[in-house]
């Protein structure tokens, strides 16, 4: 580099100036000299530079991630809308997707012996519905009377058939705790104020009934404000994403999960399809039983926590009543 500097300088006319006695060539020396020097002072600087550390960057808020890497979908976002080839492998989707009849009616034996005659009669066997090959919830393949005719249609049978198992699971509770705890207000024998037990035209159960439909209208709304554009907008929640990246439609998300049961069986596609396999097996039970004690109360006009007492007791309770009746015996 120095060497370089003096010959820049001495292209610039330093060289006559070394005829006058040495004193130009001397301040072009010392401009070397300075030059040199800066050339030193940058380097070290530099040097110096390289060996600071940059200071550790804090980590920002955790961002929600996957919980698997995927390519970007093919689609836009959508309860349902993925292609079947980018569901979850794991979950076993379409597991019935093969077979020509249908799921249920396997399981009916082939032939049965009439009672008191010695005849058999055969079971007939039922074709495998199109759509329903095993991807849904509680999915036997039973629809004998082909009402899933179309995508749209199945979904809102889905829709249909949890919301009213939900509302069974909670009325199974509610007309038990109400024949058991309700002072007043109920229908006569101490039975719950049913339609069928002569609340039809009750003021309270009228009430009690547009309230419901409020709340139930109002969640509605809500759910259907966050779908489609505007969720892509403001976002998933809790579980659509999931439910997304898994693959098939998911009827009855409203994302409600405050004590986290939903991935209790596993947190992924096929632990949530095991919690929603229990929730619709729960919910037909609790429609058959609902139905059945309305129609009971009206026959025997007695509460059925009466009629089946044992079952609505602490089992400590029902096993002191068994051993003491023993024991009196």
């Amino acid at each position: 580099m120095t060497s370089f500097v003096v010959a820049a300088l001495l292209s610039q006319g330093y060289a006559p100036a070394a005829r006058l006695g040495g004193v130009r060539v001397a301040m072009a020396d010392s401009a070397v000299v300075r030059v040199a020097m800066t050339d030193t002072a940058v380097a070290a600087t530099a040097t110096a530079a390289s060996a600071v550390k940059p200071a550790a960057v804090k980590p920002g808020p955790a961002v929600y991630k996957p919980t698997r890497d995927l390519t970007p979908p093919s689609t836009s976002y959508g309860n349902g809308k993925r292609p079947r080839a980018e569901w979850d492998k794991d979950a076993n989707y379409n597991r019935y997707a093969t077979m020509k009849q249908a799921m249920w009616s396997t399981q009916l034996p082939a032939k049965v012996r009439l009672p008191f005659m010695d005849t058999d009669v055969a079971i007939p066997t039922f074709a495998r519905p199109k759509l329903l090959d095993g991807t849904h919830a509680g999915d036997s393949g039973f629809d004998p009377l082909g009402l899933a005719r179309d995508v749209p249609t199945l979904q809102t049978m889905l829709e249909a058939e949890l919301k009213h198992g939900r509302l069974a699971m909670l009325a199974v509770l509610g007309w038990a705790m109400a024949e058991l705890l309700a002072e007043s207000g109920l229908a006569p024998g101490g039975r719950a104020p049913s339609l069928l037990n002569g609340g039809l035209f009750s003021v309270q159960n009228f009430l009690s009934t547009g309230v419901i439909f409020a709340l139930v209208a109002s969640t509605e709304s809500s759910r259907d404000a966050t779908t489609g554009a505007a969720l892509r907008e403001k976002g998933p929640g809790m579980y659509d994403w999931q439910h997304f990246l898994d693959g098939p439609y998911v009827p009855g998300c409203y994302n409600f999960d405050p004590l986290g049961l939903y991935g209790l069986i596993g947190a992924d596609a096929t632990g949530r399809k095991g919690m929603r396999e229990l929730e619709v097996q729960h919910g037909r039970v609790a429609m058959l039983v609902i139905s059945s004690w309305a129609w009971l109360e009206v026959v025997t006009q007695a509460p059925v926590t009466r009629t089946f007492g044992a079952f609505f007791k602490p089992f400590w309770v029902v096993i002191g009543e068994v051993l003491g009746g023993l024991f009196q015996q």
